[in-house]
């Protein structure tokens, strides 16, 4: 059963991508934001450890968002 990450209502990545429509964001979002690599998350410890907002610019993996990324729906 999937379980919502419990920092997605403040977390800015969640909420530029979490709706995005490509497979690779879905599957991005449904391994970290909804699945198992949830502790595994940069963005997760982060909030865990300080509760601030990261850079909506990095991946859950801790590195920037690759251009073409960006270009996907």
């Amino acid at each position: 059963m999937e379980q919502l990450c419990s920092h997605y209502e403040k977390c800015c990545f969640f909420s530029k991508y979490g709706s995005r429509s490509s497979r690779m964001w879905k599957n991005l979002i449904s391994l970290y934001c909804r699945g198992g690599l949830m502790p595994l998350c940069w963005r997760y410890q982060r909030y865990a450890e300080g509760g601030f907002c990261p850079d909506e610019e990095v991946m859950p993996n801790g590195e920037k968002i690759p251009e073409p990324f960006e270009s996907l729906p």
